[in-house]
C-alpha cells in the first residue's frame, strides 16, 4: 500500500513537471504570412516567441510547388529569426512555389 502510494505520488509529480515544461516551450515559431515573388523566390513573415533571449536553435521552412514536389528549403537560426523581427524573409526556390510551411524547429 505504501509502495503503491509512493509510486503514484512520483508519477503525478513527473506528470505535473511534464505538463508545466511543455506548456512553456523554449520557442514558438510560425509562418504568419507568405507571398510568392516569382519563379525562384517567396517571402515569408515569421511570428516567433522565445522563452528568453538565451534560447538557441533553428527552424527549417519549406516550400512546395504546384506539382506537390519540394521547391526549396531554408534553415534560419533563432538569432536570424529574432533579427528579422516582423520583416519579410526571402526563400529561394528551384521552381515556382505555391505554399510555404514551417517544417521543424530544434533547440540547442
Amino acid at each position: 500500500m505504501v509502495v503503491s502510494s509512493l509510486v503514484a505520488a512520483l508519477f503525478l509529480g513527473w506528470l505535473a513537471w511534464v505538463i508545466v515544461d511543455q506548456s512553456d516551450p523554449a520557442a514558438r515559431v510560425e509562418v504568419s504570412a507568405y507571398e510568392v515573388l516569382d519563379d525562384q523566390s517567396v517571402r515569408i513573415r515569421i511570428q516567433a516567441k522565445f522563452r528568453d533571449d538565451q534560447v538557441q536553435g533553428s527552424c527549417t521552412f519549406g516550400t512546395t510547388a504546384e506539382s506537390h514536389s519540394p521547391a526549396g528549403d531554408t534553415t534560419l537560426s533563432f538569432d536570424e529569426i529574432r533579427a528579422a523581427g516582423n520583416s519579410w524573409v526571402v526563400i529561394r526556390t528551384l521552381e515556382r512555389a505555391t505554399t510555404v510551411e514551417k517544417k521543424s524547429c530544434t533547440t540547442d
